[in-house]
């Protein structure tokens, strides 16, 4: 899907190594047993990973926005995020907030949404990603000056971490998965 897509693109840029640890990406993965999967293997589905009980319906399926809310409901119950948000650019400059779920869902509302990096809402992870078409990370959320507008809200929502996926469209991304930690 699109998420699988999304990593074949940033492994064909150099972003991501089929056969680094995943921990490498996302040290908090390293727990329970799990810091010698490689992301190979995790892409593989051979690294004997939970599953979810979440069903996904013929329904969500063929409407974009509900799938877009399953998606993010997923990602916050079977995953742990504390946030998951998707974004899909408007025009040149906007971006509409498509489905956004999780304990830090607040933190999607704080200032206009825009891809125009002269605006300070324009400078966050999910713009850049979406403009640049590139897997952005912000390991350290608080210290980045390119989040500065949302500081405020995260460190009271407890947003550590954020990693912004674009999703590939014909010409350039067609929306963004951004998803949240409580951990750096």
């Amino acid at each position: 899907g699109p998420a699988a897509m999304t990593l074949a693109l940033a492994h064909s840029r150099g972003l991501l190594d089929y056969d680094a640890r995943v921990s490498d990406y996302w040290p908090q993965f390293a727990q329970n047993g799990k810091e010698r999967i490689t992301v190979r293997t995790l892409l593989a589905h051979q690294a004997a990973l939970f599953g979810f009980d979440r069903q996904v319906t013929r329904a969500d399926l063929t409407d974009p926005d509900r799938l877009a809310a399953k998606v993010c409901e997923i990602a916050v119950e079977a995953v742990g995020f504390q946030l998951a948000w998707i974004a899909m650019p408007e025009g040149k400059r906007g971006l509409r907030a498509v489905a956004a779920a999780g304990p830090a869902a607040g933190l999607v509302g704080v200032g206009p949404l825009t891809l125009d990096p002269e605006e300070p809402s324009g400078r966050g992870p999910t713009a850049e990603a979406l403009r640049e078409g590139r897997l952005v990370l912000a390991n350290d959320y608080l210290a980045e000056e390119s989040t500065a507008l949302w500081h405020d809200e995260a460190r009271r929502l407890g947003l550590l971490s954020l990693a912004a996926f674009p999703i590939p469209g014909k010409d350039r991304p067609r929306g963004c998965l951004s998803v949240g930690a409580s951990e750096p």
